[in-house]
């Protein structure tokens, strides 16, 4: 398993990982298709992706996560929203979403954080 920060070659794996990884979920009304995949979409069109990881196994993409920032009444606050957290199906249940968010936390601390920064 490597994980590893995305590549232009890695977008449409993440948008099929995605959309397989929500397909049928509990959380979604019966036969609802999922968006989750377009959120991560629209955030990288609008530049607001602060990380992008992408695991993969054998050189294929098997999972994805993504953190941005969060605004609070259309201002900066100094908080990152994660998610989606997508792991291919056939992996789910492996350990590869908490996978994905222990590294993406680790970067997160160790490059992004400012001094006055907390974590929750």
């Amino acid at each position: 398993m490597n994980i590893r920060h995305e590549t232009e070659l890695d977008l449409n794996h993440i948008e099929s990982t995605t959309y397989q990884a929500f397909e049928n979920h509990p959380h979604h009304e019966p036969g609802a298709k999922p968006t989750e995949h377009l959120i991560v979409n629209r955030l990288r069109e609008a530049n607001a992706l602060t990380l992008s990881l992408v695991c993969e196994e054998e050189e294929q993409l098997i999972g994805h996560i993504a953190l941005s920032p969060v605004l609070i009444g259309g201002n900066e606050s100094r908080w990152l929203g994660l998610g989606p957290v997508s792991v291919a199906p056939f992996y789910q249940g492996k350990g590869i979403g908490g996978a994905l968010i222990r590294e993406a936390l680790s970067q997160v601390q160790s490059d992004l954080l400012q001094p006055d920064w907390t974590l929750h």
